[in-house]
């Protein structure tokens, strides 16, 4: 008696969610357009880019400022984001230091960075900071996501 009681209280309400929740997901993705994305999109352009002198920009609306074409070992990189798209008044901000192998060295996420004014620079609570011990040279690239879209700015520096 105890064995039916445990069984109908226990283990036929996870076996009934997990059916319940089989055939909903079939019938959410069996619908055209739908897919399920695990991970948020990741850019397919990489990060290597050429360095351009002045402001760093991909031309989407964004723009890395602040960042020097050289610095020195041990000092600080301070950079900060101008953005200009108005479909991206608010998002998350993230920045990124890469060196040459792409291995990430620094990184800072900034969530929520609304503005109502196009020319403040983000972060709104200040510049992202980060020191690189090693001479070389590296890449930032700075992301703004909002709705699933994304724009980015890359920019090249060197350590001395």
């Amino acid at each position: 008696m105890a064995s039916r009681r445990t069984f109908v209280i226990f283990v036929l309400p996870i076996i009934l969610s997990l059916s319940l929740a089989t055939a909903v997901m079939a019938d959410v993705l069996d619908k055209p357009g739908r897919e399920m994305q695990m991970w948020p999109p990741q850019s397919s352009g990489g990060h290597g880019t050429t360095y351009v002198p002045g402001p760093h920009s991909s031309d989407d609306g964004i723009l890395i400022v602040g960042l020097s074409e050289s610095y020195k070992v041990g000092g600080q990189i301070a950079v900060g984001v101008s953005v200009s798209d108005a479909a991206f008044d608010c998002g998350d901000l993230y920045i990124t230091i890469y060196d040459r192998d792409d291995a990430v060295l620094a990184q800072g996420a900034f969530f929520e960075q609304c503005f109502a004014d196009a020319g403040i620079d983000l972060p709104v609570e200040g510049d992202f900071e980060a020191a690189v011990d090693s001479p070389g040279s590296y890449v930032v690239v700075a992301e703004m996501r909002h709705d699933g879209e994304t724009i980015s700015a890359p920019g090249e520096f060197v350590v001395e």
